[in-house]
This record gives structure tokens, C-alpha cells and sequence, in this order.
């Protein structure tokens, strides 16, 4: 290996950790394209880039006896006949948007953002008026997201992906947002 490989790798991997340290920033945008401009080979780009800022590692974090530090409420009423990747999309957000802050009671300190997806109010509010399970609405009588169990945060989680709505969470890089 060359010295000059060597650096570009260094360099790839330090973007694809600030990437992944800061998910939201600008160096979140870094990716093959822009590794690849350092003048390092697209084989190499493409594998440092998807062993490191893979987001399935968030997905796949195994839990720790019992419910699981980033499940789901595992509630047959609101997941019954909802595949697999929806559910491993939905864990993917909520690790990017609540995993420090309480999950599904995070409250974010600048916004009115609150819950698992960090939902704004105003679009908590919206929602509330649509989120069903087994034909009755549950979101109505919590005032913000946080205040609402996990079960109906995940059931408005899947309204919004059967209404196409995930491009609220575009900035967390998970699949289909």
C-alpha cells in the first residue's frame, strides 16, 4: 500500500466518523463522490463509505434482556401486516432523531420537537387527528408526542409512512426518507 493510500483511507475514514458523529451536519453529505475527489479509488471510497457510516448498525444493535434499548413497542395492533424494513426504517429514526435524549420521551431543548421521531407540535397535532389502531383514534388526548406511549407513537409512525411522509426525517439518512 502506498503512503498516498494511506492518507486518502485516513482521510475517508475521518469523514465517514464525522459523518456519523454528526448526522445532521454538512459532513453527513460526504459520500463516495466526495471521498472519491480526494483521490482515492471508487472501490476503496465505496467500501470505506458503507462499512462506517452504515446505518444498519443502529438498526441491528441487539437489545439487552427483554425490551430492547432501541425496539419498539412490539404491540400486535399496531405493527400487524407492516414488514420488516418499515420497522427497521422507524428504528433507524428514532436512534438518529431521540437515541440521546429519552427516546420515546425525548424533548428537544431549541423546538417544540418531542417523542421517538422528534415530532414537531404542530405536525403532532395534525397527526393526532388521523392515527388509528384497530378503528379508534388513540393520539387525540396527548398534547405533545412525548406524552404519548410508544404503541401510538409507532402507530403514527406508520400513518405517516403509509401517507408517504417521510421526508421529515430526510437529514437522518435512513432508507426512504
Amino acid at each position: 500500500m502506498t503512503n498516498r493510500n494511506l492518507v486518502g483511507i485516513t482521510l475517508a475514514v475521518a469523514l465517514a466518523t464525522t459523518a456519523l458523529v454528526f448526522p445532521t451536519s454538512a459532513y453527513a453529505k460526504s459520500n463516495e463522490t466526495e471521498i472519491a475527489k480526494m483521490g482515492i479509488p471508487p472501490e476503496t471510497a465505496a467500501a470505506v463509505n458503507n462499512s462506517i457510516v452504515d446505518r444498519e448498525w443502529a438498526i441491528q444493535r441487539p437489545s439487552r434482556g427483554g425490551v430492547g434499548y432501541y425496539d419498539d413497542s412490539n404491540v400486535p395492533a399496531v405493527w400487524a401486516g407492516v414488514p420488516d424494513r418499515v420497522r427497521s426504517i422507524w428504528r433507524c429514526i428514532r436512534f438518529h432523531e431521540s437515541r440521546h435524549s429519552g427516546h420515546y420521551t425525548a424533548e428537544n431543548p431549541v423546538s417544540t420537537a418531542s417523542g421517538a421521531g422528534q415530532w414537531l407540535n404542530g405536525t403532532w397535532d395534525g397527526l393526532k387527528k388521523w392515527v388509528k389502531v384497530d378503528g379508534e383514534f388513540v393520539a387525540r388526548q396527548y398534547d405533545e408526542a412525548k406524552d404519548a406511549p410508544a404503541w401510538v407513537q409507532d402507530a403514527a409512525f406508520v400513518h405517516v409512512y403509509n401517507h408517504g411522509g417521510l421526508r421529515m426525517w430526510r437529514g437522518t439518512w435512513c432508507p426512504g426518507t
